[in-house]
């Protein structure tokens, strides 16, 4: 058995057995029997696993940035982050979700929808590299019908988006402040869409480079709700 260990896997030590995992969302997961193995070349990574606990996942490491750097989001690796949304679960798999996007290096484009948002948005958003505008086909496509959960399955494949993008290294910040209605008539949205969110997609930048308001927000303590305050085992109803 080869002694390298890609980067891009995980290695759990338990007595004599090994397991190994690819971390892609693609990965497959198996165990090996660990006879003779050069446990030095498996300290790094052992450590590594060590620090992050079950609290360190993708989805808890999210968070809305404010700062962006100005590199530039290759195309391939935005469309990495649309694949990932194009796999969430929906209705029907009617799939209502759009996303419209502007990157920074076509400014006409970015300008027109920065231009959108509301102003203590645009502050920090200017620097994104990409604004990606998500909306929600608010009818069925198989009879014509309101789709009821529409906005629920954009927000699901905006997560998606979100959580690959945070696996990528990338940073993200969702919006709710914006002009909906010039928005849908400046992207030419047909009367069946909804803008939903505005989501700023980059590289994380210096926070140092903020206004001081906007640093106190980042660095502020992030609060969550404890678990029982909104979960209700209905058997105790």
């Amino acid at each position: 058995m080869s002694k390298h260990i890609d980067s891009d896997c995980a290695v759990l030590i338990y007595a004599q057995s090994v397991c190994f995992f690819d971390s892609s969302p693609y990965g497959l997961f198996f165990f090996m029997s660990l006879n003779k193995y050069n446990l030095d070349a498996l300290n790094t990574k052992i450590q590594t696993m060590e620090q992050s606990s079950d609290k360190q996942t993708q989805i808890t490491m999210r968070r809305s940035e404010m700062a962006f750097s100005l590199k530039e989001l290759p195309t391939d690796t935005l469309f990495e982050l649309f694949e990932a949304a194009r796999w969430a679960a929906s209705s029907y798999n009617e799939q209502p979700w759009r996303f419209y996007y502007a990157k920074r290096e076509d400014p006409e484009a970015f300008v027109a929808v920065l231009n959108l948002l509301a102003e203590g948005n645009r502050v920090w958003a200017k620097d994104a590299s990409v604004l990606i505008v998500s909306a929600a086909k608010k009818e069925l496509h198989r009879t014509g019908r309101q789709n009821f959960y529409a906005m629920h399955d954009v927000g699901m494949a905006t997560a998606n988006l979100m959580i690959r993008a945070t696996e990528l290294g990338l940073a993200t910040h969702p919006m709710g402040g914006f002009d909906h209605k010039l928005m849908h008539d400046t992207l030419m949205m047909d009367d069946t869409e909804y803008p939903v969110a505005v989501i700023a997609v980059g590289y994380k930048g210096n926070a140092a480079a903020l206004p001081p308001e906007l640093q106190k927000r980042l660095n502020a303590p992030r609060v969550r709700s404890n678990i029982e305050s909104f979960t209700f085992d209905v058997n105790d109803l």
